[in-house]
Parts: C-alpha cells; structure tokens; sequence
C-alpha cells in the first residue's frame, strides 16, 4: 500500500538524516529538526492548493507526521520523561476529547493532509508526550475494548481499504448509513479473524525462521517474475487499469465515477446510463 511505502521511505531516510546531524551537528538538532517540521506542514497546505495527489501520496508533504511522534521520542531520550504537573492531567483529557472530536467530524477526503490531519495528529502526539498511568485518561485507554482496538488496529488497515472501496465502486458512491455500519462490522470481524487467525499462530510459531517469510516472498516475487516474461501486452493492460483506477480515489480530488461518466457523456452515450442510474 502507498501508505505503507511512504512509512518505510521515512523510516530509511530520518535515521540516516538524524544520525548524521548528531554527528557533525548536535547542537543544531532542534532548529534542523523545527525547519523540516515546518517545510514539510507547509509544502503539504501549498500542495493541497496545486497538486492534492501529490500532497497526499509522497513522503515530503507526509513527513511533518511522522516528525511529531520522532520529536517525542527524542525529547524523552534528551531530556526525560515529561514531569507530571498540575495540567499535564488534563491537558492528557483535552488532547483525547480532540482525538473524538477529529473521528466523529464529518470527514472530507480532499483536506488530507492539511489541514485534516493536523488535529488528530497534535492530539496524539500530546497524549504521548503528557499521558501517565495515574491519569483517568490513562485508564480509558486501558479498557479491554480499547485494547482490543489497538491490537487489531493493523489488520484493520489493511482490511478497511478494500471493503470500503470495492462498496463504494459497486454502489456507485451512493452508500446508505446501514451499509456502513455493516461494512464497519464487516471490517472489525475480518480484522479480528485475521489478527486470531493469522497473526497470532504465525507469531507465536517456532516452525518459522527469522528467514521464512522474506524467503517465501522473495520466491514469491521471482516466480510472478518468471510468469510475466514475455506478457508485456497482459502488463500494459494492468498499467492501464492501474491509471484508469486511479480516476477516483479517496486521497485526492479525482472525479467519483458518476462525474466522469457525465463529463464522458458526448464521448460515450453509454455513460449517461450510468450516470443518472437511481
């Protein structure tokens, strides 16, 4: 997934980066650190305004985010654990109403990443740097319910994309709440499946070496490989999908199929059957 390589490209960059400034450049970590924090946030609001797939895709306008919870931690290691004091408590309560507040909004996919995930990104970030076992806010995010979220919350990730997609494509974005409380539970009964299932036995299994999995996918990769040789008009077409899929999609402004069947309507008569489908 996009958001997954984006992750991996921060994660291979920011330590090199860091190591380096702690290197030559100790003591011009906070104000290095501040400046790419800050043209990172501000490349993403001017993107927004040009180019939203690329503010929302790519690493440069995405990297503020991760930034925060990587500014976190070095705090801690610098300077020590945040001192509970006489508004860390609620400060901890106000950043987790901001978290409830940012779920329960009426979300709208072309304010990502700026500004939507300005709030529920600072809200987490304080909670990580003020939050401390003795606080009521502590306690809430303890609960079993919570807990379970947070231990399904990757298999969730993946399940959630596709189950949304595939509905919103199949009922040509014209979804009613009873579909999403379905696909909702769809997704949270899939993921826990998964997360049982799956991750869990695979976890715990002392049959797999730290060797397994990325043999198996290697050979995996190769195989596709070889059973794509000499398919280039069979990989042309999948290219074509590809772009062709990328039309709609809910990280960028692009036109939901109904708008591109309208806008298609001269080209292809056969659109405005869809179009104006009830």
């Amino acid at each position: 997934m996009w958001s997954l390589a984006v992750e991996e490209q921060f994660y291979l960059l920011y330590p090199v980066v860091l190591l380096a400034i702690l290197r030559f450049r100790p003591r011009a970590l906070p104000l290095l650190f501040g400046l790419g924090f800050g043209l990172s946030l501000v490349l993403a609001g001017v993107l927004m305004r040009f180019r939203p797939d690329i503010a929302f895709y790519y690493l440069p306008p995405r990297a503020w985010e991760l930034m925060l919870g990587g500014a976190i931690s070095l705090r801690e290691r610098r300077a020590g654990s945040l001192r509970a004091g006489r508004y860390t408590g609620p400060v901890s309560g106000l950043a987790l109403a901001g978290l409830l507040v940012a779920f329960l909004l009426p979300g709208d996919s072309g304010s990502f990443p700026w500004p939507g995930a300005l709030l529920p990104c600072l809200c987490t970030a304080t909670l990580l740097a003020v939050l401390r076992s003795e606080y009521r806010t502590a306690g809430l995010l303890a609960a079993r319910p919570i807990v379970l979220v947070g231990l399904i919350s990757y298999s969730l990730y993946l399940w959630h994309q596709p189950v949304f997609a595939f509905a919103r494509k199949i009922a040509l974005n014209a979804l009613t709440p009873a579909n999403y409380v379905v696909m909702i539970g769809g997704v949270f009964l899939a993921a826990w499946a998964t997360w049982r299932f799956i991750e869990q036995p695979l976890r715990r299994s002392d049959g797999l070496s730290n060797g397994t999995v990325p043999g198996s996918c290697n050979t995996g990769g190769l195989a596709c490989r070889q059973r794509d040789r000499g398919m280039a008009g069979q990989r042309l077409a999948l290219a074509l999908l590809a772009a062709n899929a990328r039309t709609h999609d809910d990280g960028a402004r692009f036109p939901s199929p109904q708008q591109r069947c309208q806008s298609d309507d001269q080209a292809n008569p056969r659109c405005s059957v869809v179009a104006h489908w009830p």
